[in-house]
């Protein structure tokens, strides 16, 4: 990540500029996902892993890595996906004074033929009060929705997002533990990412793995609609943050779309439909082909780069990391057995000579390197060349505001919809400063009005550059 100005302003003139200026295929959270436009009537056949079809798709999508076979990993027995109610917790957390008690049927497995067992279960929690006939927040067992976020980030596998009062990102209670409190079932899978590796070390979660097990986790909630104690698989609401967003909006705009349909058998999901009925998606990052111009449209002009040492939570491999030479950031290599496998492209770098991590970081992000290393010439060419695309392909999209007014950019980083992109800036400022919250920290915003440390009266009335040196917005 290049040195700058760290906060919102920068965080967010990005997220805006990828997620907003650059997005094509985002469902704005919480909007109605595709309905059921088609009813699927596969035959039993056709789920049988070991048809000729089958084994020709397998071949169809293996990954382009020279060290890998296939991409799914065939079991001679399939996983039996009838929901084992036998096999359950019951656990109980705090969340604003009161305690939330539920049910938890962890690392249930939700197709027949995984490419990877762990990287394909799921983990069910159900408030305890549908068990003793009771209600939460007007839900019944019947009634209740089913929440499915996923844990996918950078395109990463996705862990299971457990209920938690401790949240990474806020501090705070995580969606899932809050979604229970508030009635909802909480269905968390597990999703195979880029560098999702079988027992035999080879790459099984190549695109379209992750919207492919996505949605092979709504075929099983649906295919056990009968056997779960509560939760109504008419109201699956899926939810996830950048790449885990673009692959929330994803799963809301192709319900039940044909294309996916070979490498759903592939791994043996449910026969049933994938369509949900809302989909949450926060900063989705779904235009990669032009996010690259986006960013260097933020951030040009900052030629200083701070390696991280590390961005993968442990993994248990670490001791088998291949160095890298001098000046290469990415790819990595691991030792699997006696194969080196290549770790990219992902953002997996080494700790470079001599660098000792940065403090100044906020607790949630990954630490940056102190020493600085200077970008190529070929570098600094390259971010000006993308800089300057920037602003056609926004006026490429012909944008316009909810009044009908277009948004057009300027080379200079004025026009219309900079102006935009810093209304909504400003207005979300403003809701913050009227409920009292605290924004002195940041030096982006011009703040009137200002009574001690009360907000509540302030009125924001500006901002700032993103950084020192580049038009930005």
């Amino acid at each position: 990540m290049k040195d700058k100005k760290r906060g919102c302003w920068q965080y967010g003139l990005t997220a805006l500029a990828v997620g907003i200026a650059t997005q094509s295929l985002a469902v704005c959270p919480v909007s109605a996902a595709a309905p059921a436009t088609q009813t699927l009537n596969i035959d039993a056949a056709k789920t049988n892993t070991d048809t000729a079809d089958q084994k020709k798709m397998a071949q169809l999508i293996e990954p382009q890595t020279a060290n890998t076979s296939r991409i799914v990993n065939q079991t001679t027995k399939a996983v039996s996906l009838d929901l084992d109610l036998t096999k359950y917790t019951e656990e109980s957390q705090q969340l604003n004074g009161k305690t939330i008690k539920y049910r938890a049927y962890r690392n249930v497995i939700y197709v027949a033929h995984p490419a990877a067992a762990a990287a394909e279960s799921m983990s069910i929690f159900i408030p305890e009060a549908y068990f003793q006939q009771g209600t939460v927040n007007g839900y019944t067992a019947r009634t209740a929705p089913i929440f499915l976020p996923n844990g996918v980030g950078g395109y990463m596998p996705g862990n299971i997002s457990e209920p938690s009062s401790q949240d990474r990102m806020s501090g705070g209670a995580n969606a899932s533990l809050v979604a229970l409190s508030r009635g909802y079932v909480v269905a968390a899978p597990a999703i195979r990412g880029r560098t999702t590796t079988n027992a035999e070390g080879e790459y099984v979660g190549k695109a379209p793995a992750l919207i492919v097990d996505y949605k092979a986790a709504v075929r099983y909630l649906r295919y056990n609609k009968d056997r779960l104690p509560a939760g109504d698989t008419e109201k699956i609401i899926s939810d996830g943050t950048s790449a885990g967003g673009a692959l929330s909006a994803l799963l809301g705009a192709t319900g039940n779309s044909r294309d996916y349909e070979p490498y759903l058998q592939a791994i043996g999901a449910a026969n049933e439909r994938d369509d949900i009925f809302g989909s949450m998606d926060y900063c989705p990052i779904t235009n990669l082909d032009h996010a690259d111009m986006a960013y260097e449209w933020v951030f040009n002009g900052v030629n200083d780069a701070h390696q991280r040492p590390q961005m993968m939570p442990p993994t248990g491999n670490e001791k088998n990391m291949i160095a890298m030479p001098a000046g290469q950031h990415m790819p990595s290599n691991i030792k699997v057995g006696d194969k080196v496998l290549p770790m990219g492209p992902g953002p997996v770098v080494q700790p470079q000579a001599g660098g000792t991590a940065k403090t100044d970081r906020p607790a949630n992000a990954p630490q940056d390197n102190v020493a600085a290393t200077p970008m190529t010439a070929a570098e600094i060419k390259a971010s000006a060349d993308l800089k300057k695309q920037f602003p056609a392909y926004v006026n490429s999209l012909k944008l316009k505001d909810a009044r009908g007014n277009k948004l057009t950019l300027e080379a200079d980083g004025t026009g219309s919809f900079a102006d935009y992109i810093k209304s909504v800036y400003m207005a979300s400022a403003q809701s913050a400063v009227d409920a009292g919250e605290d924004i002195s920290g940041m030096d982006w915003f011009t703040v009137k009005g200002r009574q001690g440390h009360g907000y509540g009266s302030g009125e924001i009335c500006g901002l700032g550059n993103a950084h020192e040196g580049s038009t930005g917005f």
